[in-house]
């Protein structure tokens, strides 16, 4: 039978908060390959971000070094070509920007007045019970207690008929 829950059956909570203090929260089983893999691939696509970060940043104060002349000569591109990209790309934002802004100022306008929204009760004892998928005991015991282990699921299954138990 397996528990829910990662500590020995004989072990108590507290013993295990101690015991696991400095372990990871989430644990995988990857390969050590796939682990170095994943760190070069990352590592190469966090360095292309900063070039590409570099790239801008240059060409929007005007730098230049051999560097990043070797890229920008290497795509046939200057800074006048950069600047005006990054300044029609801003216009294009703004441009949307101020739109959705429209939109919103009318969908205030137009909608804001209207209270459509209806928040549900808190569902009572009584409708949980009658869904039947746990006992009165459970429910009772799923109230008082704060800490519960449980050696088998107690919620039934959905398509459940009559008492089993």
């Amino acid at each position: 039978m397996e528990f829910s829950r990662s500590w020995k059956k004989k072990q108590s909570i507290n013993e295990y908060d101690l015991d696991n203090k400095n372990k990871y929260i989430i644990k995988s089983n990857k390969n050590f390959l796939v682990k170095i893999l994943e760190f070069i691939f990352t590592s190469l696509l966090w360095a292309y971000t900063a070039i590409v970060f570099y790239f801008f940043i240059s060409a929007f104060f005007n730098h230049n070094d051999d560097f990043i002349g070797i890229i920008k000569t290497a795509l046939n591109i200057s800074n006048n070509d950069i600047q005006s990209f990054i300044k029609i790309s801003l216009f294009y934002f703004l441009i949307s920007f101020f739109i959705l802004y429209l939109w919103r100022i009318y969908n205030i306008k137009r909608f804001g007045s209207l209270n459509r929204r209806v928040y549900p009760e808190n569902t009572t004892k009584n409708e949980i019970l009658q869904l039947d998928l746990v006992t009165p005991e459970v429910y009772k015991t799923l109230q008082n207690k704060k800490i519960i282990v449980f050696e088998e699921n107690p919620i039934r299954d959905i398509n459940y008929k009559g008492d089993k138990k």
